[in-house]
């Protein structure tokens, strides 16, 4: 008998009555936490909805029965996902996540695992017997996302009370389901323009230029673009349809495509210049400079190392929340998904400190690794500073020793992505993984930069899976401006000092002609638009493509 009890209710027949028809429902459980509360609410269920809508792998599941596919076969088709949590919970997760290889698996935790990722039914925490929500940094990354939802409570002394609270609860979902069911592609409405989504023609090129008075494309789907050109210098054009549809050819039937974001692709946070200005106007700063990375090195001379960090905190305090870049990426591989198209994943690199595009893979129960570069090192006297950490989607972080033969990002023998990994380039404000912490390990001042940069080899720096994955793709820079020397000398580092080999595209809010001569310098093709509307026009697009062509 397995640790986990599962319970299924309503199967989708017609209501009796004008009664709505019950959802499905999953019930998680650990035996030693909480079976008795489990078995009482399975009476209640079966009561409420009928025993012949209730499934009990104990009751109804014969000698012979494959217990973990039927298991997933019910979590897959279920409405609603009711994680019971007793006081002795997180103490008996803990434990399991100790067990080593031939010991038995911990089909709890799988099974909420599954449910916070893939299944698609409404995951419920229930509280039992005044048990609290377990602490987030205390969680598992694919566990996480329990952490941000909102319990209901199973009480002994109102036990009744909290059931119905509980069962009211559960039929109300199938409504929400309906309300918030995105529209199949044959029910949306078609493009005002038939021409909106028609693959590329056979002598389109991928990266095909734009004429040099090219505007928005004339069938723009969603008529945001029209405004990406505000302020920008004339003769820059804004994407088109062509560039459009190169770049969804590459990210959908290719998986080539790595977006690399800058300072502009930041939420609510101070983009790089508003960093430098708060921290020069702080400590009193004569200098007018808007380069951080020099405005920073003037303060940890002048002031110390410490003060500065503490600025740099508060300044980066609260952590923003994902914008509509971070949204599009996070969603893409179930967008892949829902269009029929085989899940293609990407390596993502962002220069930014905060956590917003974690969070939103995190909210969109999208599996990734995380790659963080720790420049101060994992404690107060330096250790491992330097390096790179992994942080694997399940499992210990490791730090990096030998970058050019660690092999343990999901990267197949075809340099293919087996899951998103995600490279913080310059560090990271905030970070930890259980007892791991690595925040406030970014790269900041100048000396920082020459020593990462410029008086290192990167190659000894960046793990090699990373590298070439990098060095192989399409580039996609969003947000990322040229007239900061740190990331020219990153651009230089990486591919050492050539133009890319692949055609690649930078996206700027409002780019001038210098951003065009240095981007032109390393093969890049420069358009104008916010990555905001740039994002959004892609996702819209991808409606239209259902073949990947």
């Amino acid at each position: 008998m397995t640790d986990s009890h599962s319970v299924a209710v309503g199967d989708q027949q017609p209501a009796v009555g004008g009664v709505a028809t019950p959802v499905k429902v999953f019930i998680n459980y650990r035996h030693d936490d909480t079976e008795e509360t489990a078995a009482r609410l399975y009476e209640r269920l079966a009561g409420h909805f009928g025993a012949e809508n209730v499934f009990l792998d104990g009751k109804t599941m014969g000698a012979g029965v494959e217990w973990l596919e039927a298991i997933k076969e019910h979590g897959a088709h279920s409405g609603a996902f009711l994680a019971l949590i007793g006081r002795t919970w997180l103490a008996s997760l803990k434990e399991r996540e100790q067990r080593t290889p031939g010991e038995p698996v911990d089909y709890v935790a799988l099974e909420l695992e599954l449910a916070l990722g893939r299944w698609p039914g409404k995951v419920i925490p229930v509280l039992v017997a005044r048990a609290t929500m377990p602490d987030v940094v205390k969680l598992a990354k694919p566990l996480k996302a329990l952490a941000g939802i909102q319990a209901m409570q199973l009480r002994p002394l109102s036990f009744d009370e909290d059931v119905e609270q509980l069962i009211a609860m559960l039929k109300a979902i199938p409504r929400e389901q309906d309300r918030d069911r995105v529209p199949r592609q044959e029910e949306m409405p078609a493009a005002a323009d038939d021409t909106v989504g028609t693959p590329a023609t056979a002598d389109d090129t991928v990266g095909k230029p734009a004429a040099a008075d090219d505007t928005v494309g004339a069938d723009e789907v969603s008529g945001r673009g029209q405004h990406a050109t505000s302020g920008a210098v004339p003769a820059l054009p804004a994407p088109d349809t062509t560039h459009y549809e190169s770049v969804l050819r590459c990210m959908m039937r290719q998986g080539s495509v790595v977006p690399i974001l800058g300072s502009d692709v930041r939420g609510s946070l101070p983009d790089a210049r508003e960093l430098a200005a708060h921290l020069a106007q702080q400590f009193g700063l004569s200098s007018a400079s808007l380069d951080l990375a020099e405005v920073a090195q003037r303060v940890r001379v002048a002031e110390g190392r410490s003060f500065l960090d503490k600025a740099m905190l508060e300044a980066l305090t609260p952590q923003p929340e994902p914008n509509d870049t971070h949204w599009f990426l996070a969603r893409f591989p179930a967008r892949l998904e829902e269009l029929g198209l085989p899940k293609r994943y990407q390596l993502i690199v962002t220069t930014n400190y905060d956590s917003a595009l974690e969070q939103a893979f995190t909210a969109e129960r999208e599996q990734y690794d995380l790659a963080v570069f720790l420049a101060n090192g994992t404690d107060a006297n330096g250790t491992d500073r330097g390096k790179f950490l992994h942080v694997p989607w399940k499992g210990e972080p490791r730090v990096i020793h030998e970058p050019a033969t660690y092999r343990e990002f999901p990267v197949d023998r075809f340099d293919a992505l087996e899951r998103t990994v995600i490279v913080k380039i310059n560090g990271a404000a905030e970070g930890s993984e259980g007892d791991f912490r690595w925040g406030g390990s970014y790269v900041l001042t100048e000396d920082q930069y020459i020593d990462y940069l410029v008086a290192d080899e990167i190659v000894r720096v960046v793990p090699n899976q990373i590298l070439i994955k990098l060095t192989g793709s399409h580039c996609l820079f969003l947000g990322y401006a040229m007239h900061d020397w740190s990331l020219r000398v990153f651009l230089k580092r990486i591919w050492q000092g050539r133009a890319l080999e692949n055609t690649s595209w930078a996206i700027e809010r409002e780019p001038d002609a210098l951003e065009k001569v240095s981007w032109g310098a390393f093969g890049v093709e420069l358009l104008a638009s916010s990555p905001d509307d740039y994002a959004n026009e892609l996702d819209a697009r991808m409606s239209t493509r259902q073949d990947g062509a």
